[in-house]
């Protein structure tokens, strides 16, 4: 079984703040404390806000502006001096106010909010807020013996325009929340059957300690007080003024609190109905009266209700038990905010309206709600409320954590896009990806000529030839008539070589320049078939008969490898399927003015983005290329056609980039499953990370 907890016994010392005046225009005098009294009252100028605070900032902002226009100059200097002066001595400061403007009577005062020590004064177990009267004498304590015995009435009249209440559902409300105190003997509980004035004189026959009321209530301005809406004997509305009420509960009765309670759909001006109500019978003698300057939710006035009684059962003063409802409601409800909507009235000096000699409250620590009534109540609101700033600020990195990574996503490009084009080109230039096989067809041609080699072998020779050093390193070979001719043997050419195909200007149908950059000592065969005649080093043309086959061998240097061939059918030549690190479509050249770099693009249709663009003798730069597809590479009598696809860095279209969509549009294009599914779950976690914000801190609160 658990420990017993040690109740919180706190003494407090007065601290009385009388406020006069009327029109937005007041004074304010200290006329008790630890501290010592005003000197002068302080003039104030302060006006209500227009509408009740709901967000907490809202909140603070109000009880802010009341503290620092109602405790200002001499007030302040008194209130932190005896703050000092309690603490000194062990003890807490009630804060008593005695208000008289009536405009004033309706501010949310327990909103006081000290912005230097950052805390809500009705929060602290250390300075309780309570509304004091002007009345002669105070209320002395009742003994009793647990349990603490309630008598509830929901009157629930059948009047044209008033909300028709729940009544089994008030009543389940107050029996949950003192299920558990109700069990162990703490409290007792009874409703009245019927709701007329009659039936509560007849209850008050009985000794009752608490009158707990639910229902209606408004403000006859006219009379200049509260009433509440009570049931007749054919279950119409029936007004009962304050003054009344105090009288049956007083006169006929010996009911020390009683506690009035607005539901949400209460009519009128509920703050000022319950101010009066309750002022009216706390003058009738009530030792105190909690009542409901706003409308309360079911669950935050379940919590009020069981922390309350079971703080009242328990010994606690008046102004102790509300203030441990109101963290416990602070602490189990984030939102909305209303643990500020109790209001305490209290005769009582200091407010021991009972006198609990034993009681059995500290025996069954499990009861929920006796977490709140022990001594270390501040400490716990500490850091209950730290954790929940932890937690809310999580929750908002985690709520903004998208902004800057879409930002992120919508600002910079893709580094890499996809890309495709079908291109036709006088010239183009390409470095190969991986090992590749050229001319696996065997083109046929009609003449050729070779540079740039390092050593020549020719058909029937024994060793291979190297040009001299007053020699061109050429070779040329001509078919001498139509039965015969050169073929492309397959060439292997190597990852990284770079390969140019051009159709120079004036060259003659079928004339193309091929241009290989493959390394020093790459072995390159050409087939020499019948009637040749053949040149080397610039020799005058032999003519050789090579039968039907005869090899010729190129050695290569560390320069590129030039060809000029004539080809018998250009449109027979075929390349297979190529992957590319590189494309360039310039022709460098010269011209009066210096070098010349010229674009070979005869035609072009560029997929990209989504978009075709077509083009027509228009530069065209593909940057960035790496392990592009080249394929359907063939010789037209312009040039060269081919289709490239593959991711890009950079395109340019007549030297201006294209701009590449964002990574956000990228990803909604190719891949939107990821994002929605990314999407999905972090608004999953989000949720999660609500939830929990909102009920962590009342599993923790209510552990056992």
């Amino acid at each position: 079984m658990p420990a017993a907890p040690a109740l919180r016994r706190v003494d407090y010392e007065d601290f009385r703040l009388v406020v006069e005046g009327a029109g937005g225009e007041y004074r304010a005098s200290v006329v008790e404390s630890p501290a010592g009294e005003s000197a002068a009252p302080e003039t104030i100028r302060w006006s209500s806000p227009a509408e009740w605070p709901h967000r907490e900032s809202d909140v603070r902002r109000v009880g802010a502006s009341l503290f620092d226009a109602f405790v200002s100059g001499q007030i302040r200097d008194l209130y932190r001096a005896s703050i000092a002066l309690t603490k000194e001595r062990h003890s807490g400061l009630r804060l008593k106010l005695l208000i008289d403007p009536p405009e004033l009577a309706r501010a949310p005062w327990e909103l006081l909010y000290d912005g230097q020590n950052r805390c809500y004064l009705g929060l602290s177990s250390k300075t309780p807020i309570v509304r004091h009267p002007k009345v002669p004498q105070a209320v002395e304590p009742l003994r009793v013996e647990p349990p603490l015995r309630i008598l509830g009435l929901i009157a629930n009249p059948r009047e044209p325009g008033l909300p028709s209440l729940d009544v089994a559902k008030e009543r389940k409300l107050i029996d949950t929340a003192l299920a558990e105190a109700k069990k162990t003997g703490l409290v007792e509980v009874r409703w009245l059957d019927g709701g007329t004035w009659e039936d509560l004189q007849k209850a008050m026959w009985q000794r009752w300690h608490v009158f707990h009321f639910c229902g209606h209530g408004d403000y006859d301005a006219q009379a200049g007080e509260g009433y509440l809406l009570l049931e007749d004997a054919e279950g119409r509305a029936h007004r009962l003024a304050a003054t009344d009420l105090g009288l049956l509960l007083r006169g006929e009765g010996d009911v020390r609190l009683a506690v009035l309670n607005s539901c949400k759909g209460a009519v009128g001006d509920t703050s000022a109905s319950s101010s009066s109500t309750a002022g009216a019978l706390v003058r009738a003698g009530m030792g105190g009266v909690v009542a409901m300057q706003n409308p309360i939710s079911d669950q935050a006035a379940l919590t009020f209700a069981r922390v309350m009684y079971l703080a009242i059962a328990s010994g606690l003063p008046l102004d102790a038990a509300v203030s441990s409802a109101r963290v416990a409601m602070k602490l189990e409800h984030v939102a909305p905010i209303e643990w500020w909507t109790p209001v305490l009235h209290m005769r009582s000096t200091d407010g021991a309206l009972f006198s609990v000699p034993s009681s059995s409250a500290v025996s069954h620590p499990e009861i929920p709600g006796m977490e709140y009534l022990g001594p270390d109540l501040d400490r716990r609101l500490e850091r209950a409320l730290a954790r929940r700033r932890r937690q809310r600020r999580l929750l908002y990195s985690w709520m903004l954590a998208p902004i800057p990574l879409l930002g992120f996503l919508m600002a910079t490009p893709v580094s890499s896009d996809l890309m495709s084009a079908d291109i036709e080109a006088s010239g183009a230039t390409f470095t190969l990806s991986s090992e590749r096989e050229l001319f696996s067809d065997l083109p046929r041609l009609q003449s050729f000529s070779a540079s740039g080699f390092r050593q020549v072998l020719l058909p029937g020779a024994a060793f291979p030839l190297r040009p001299g050093p007053d020699q061109e390193a050429r070779v040329t070979a001509v078919a001498a008539d139509v039965g015969s001719w050169i073929s492309l043997q397959p060439w292997t050419l190597p990852g990284g070589s770079e390969i140019t195909w051009d159709h120079p200007r004036g060259a003659g149908a079928g004339e193309y320049a091929l241009s290989v950059a493959a390394g020093a000592g790459r072995s390159f065969h050409l087939g020499l078939v019948f009637r040749i005649r053949l040149s080397r080093f610039g020799a005058a043309p032999e003519l050789h008969d090579y039968g039907d086959s005869s090899a010729m061998e190129l050695v290569t240097s560390d320069t590129s490898l030039n060809l000029v061939l004539q080809l018998q059918q250009p449109a027979m030549m075929r390349e297979p399927r190529l992957t590319v690190d590189s494309l360039q479509m310039l022709r460098q050249g010269f011209n009066d003015a210096g070098p010349l770099a010229e674009s070979t693009v005869l035609t072009a249709r560029v997929h990209f983005d989504g978009r075709d663009t077509v083009l027509d003798a228009t530069h065209l730069g593909l940057t960035g290329l790496h392990q592009a597809d080249m394929d359907k590479v063939r010789l037209i009598d312009r040039g060269i056609a081919f289709t490239i696809s593959g991711s890009v860095k950079r395109i340019t279209i007549g030297g201006k980039a294209l701009a590449f969509p964002s990574r956000l549009q990228w990803r909604i294009r190719e891949q939107p499953l990821s994002l929605w599914l990314g999407a999905l779950t972090y608004t999953l976690i989000l949720l999660v990370g609500v939830l929990s914000s909102r009920r962590s801190h009342v599993s923790r609160a209510t552990a056992k």
